[in-house]
């Protein structure tokens, strides 16, 4: 005998799970990216300082 609400609620469970799936992988992108910013603040912050270590061993002359 068919149980429409059975099977409604078995659809249901299924579809919640594939969305758990879904912020589990958004969360894992987003945990990614926040690292490759923090990367690229680094290196941003390490170039303006040798950029600035150059520019005072080496100031230009006034134009």
């Amino acid at each position: 005998m068919d149980d429409p609400v059975a099977d409604a609620l078995g659809q249901l469970a299924a579809e919640r799970e594939g969305v758990v799936l879904q912020i589990l992988e958004l969360e894992g992108n987003l945990d990614r990216a926040k690292r490759r910013v923090a990367e690229i603040d680094d290196e941003t912050a390490s170039l303006e300082r040798v950029r600035d270590e150059l520019n005072r061993r080496h100031p230009e002359p006034p134009g």
